[in-house]
């Protein structure tokens, strides 16, 4: 089962969620709601939904701040948002902040909800079937990777094990291939001057 959070400081609203679609018999399950940005914040950490579908306009904190939130912590839930017809800009920095897509609070069609559930939810399950994948999404981890292969001339794939594991990055090095690239001597003017030979490093 896909879990699923909803964020809405209105009660008919997350009643009306609850009831527009037979979520289980499609593979969902509600495990909770939450009535501002805050509560559903502690509701994440607590239950670890997959899917939240939150509104972007409640108290304490409203679902673009928690959305900032959700991503400045590099938590992982795949996020819809709820919004109004005039709420066009608002949508517009949620999906900057890594919503997924938004819905229509006043006028929600059942089959457009049901759509974009699945649409996550075969690319959870695509996720979770593919663990060995590339996962270097965090630009800080991967500048730091390269350094460290550049800096310390490791060359054996133990080597390079050993470091991916330290840093909590999952690569199958069978799917990649880690090419050095060497400078040429001719590009010395003088050929007898030692010089620190760097090496560069490329992932394909």
């Amino acid at each position: 089962m896909i879990k699923v959070l909803i964020a809405d400081d209105e009660i008919l609203v997350r009643a009306g969620l609850k009831a527009v679609l037979p979520w289980e018999e499609n593979g969902f399950n509600v495990v909770g709601e939450a009535w501002n940005g805050e509560d559903a914040y502690q509701k994440i950490l607590a239950l670890r939904p997959d899917i939240l579908i939150t509104d972007i306009k409640m108290p304490k904190m409203d679902g673009i701040a928690l959305l900032k939130k959700l991503r400045k912590e590099n938590i992982p839930v795949v996020s819809i948002i709820l919004s109004c017809f005039d709420d066009f800009d608002l949508v517009r920095e949620g999906m900057k902040y890594g919503a997924k897509d938004y819905i229509l609070k006043l006028s929600i069609e059942p089959e457009q909800l049901l759509a974009v559930l699945n649409e996550i939810k075969q690319e959870l399950q695509l996720k979770k079937t593919a663990p060995d994948d590339l996962c270097l999404q965090d630009q800080d981890l991967k500048s730091l990777f390269v350094n460290k292969l550049t800096n310390h001339n490791f060359f054996s794939k133990e080597q390079i094990k050993n470091i991916l594991f330290n840093l909590g990055l999952s690569i199958n090095l069978n799917h990649y291939q880690l090419i050095r690239l060497l400078p040429e001597k001719k590009i010395w003017a003088k050929p007898k001057e030692k010089r620190n030979q760097k090496y560069l490093y490329t992932i394909y």
